[in-house]
């Protein structure tokens, strides 16, 4: 049974990872930087 607060954590954890996923794949191809930024 979550609350909302542990929905909410969770929800913000894995837009992190995803955030992190994503900056580690810029990061290793420096083609995708602008259509990142942009």
């Amino acid at each position: 049974m979550h609350t909302n607060a542990e929905s909410l954590i969770t929800t913000i954890w894995s837009r992190k990872n995803r955030r992190t996923l994503v900056a580690n794949s810029v990061s290793s191809s420096p083609l995708l930087m602008p259509t990142v930024m942009s």
